[in-house]
């Protein structure tokens, strides 16, 4: 089967919103963990401190008296990180997709003539006239 994001489902959609959100957590705080974890063990002294200023967003983790992990950013900036890849991938998907008409019908559905179509439409008017009474 051919990758194409015109057969996802909106559940193709999440699960790729949730990976990325996933790796997005991971490659931004994953330096940071071992760093947090050190700071917060039992042996060692330190602190971790997160602020929102002029600057932005900003965290710091202290380590024995030294800065082990420090990290800055704008909130635009995590905006744009958070919101921004899933909206583009939501724009390709949504362009990408079949029409709803194509998508109702059948792949192997017979088609219809036009002189079918008005026999098959005048039967239907005749079962209303029968069911309907006078």
């Amino acid at each position: 089967m051919v990758w194409s994001l015109s057969r996802w489902r909106p559940r193709h959609l999440l699960f790729s919103w949730l990976t990325y959100w996933v790796g997005l957590a991971g490659v931004t705080l994953g330096p940071a963990i071992p760093a947090i974890l050190r700071a917060t063990s039992a042996d060692g002294k330190g602190s971790i401190n997160a602020s929102y200023g002029d600057t932005g967003m900003n965290v710091t983790v202290l380590a024995d008296g030294a800065t082990a992990w420090s990290g800055a950013a704008s909130l635009t900036e995590i905006a744009l990180w958070i919101v921004g890849p899933p909206l583009l991938l939501w724009l390709v998907w949504f362009a990408r997709r079949k029409p709803r008409d194509e998508q109702l019908s059948a792949p192997n559905a017979k088609t219809v003539s036009a002189g079918e179509a008005q026999s098959l439409d005048v039967g239907r008017q005749r079962e209303r006239s029968k069911a309907t009474p006078n």
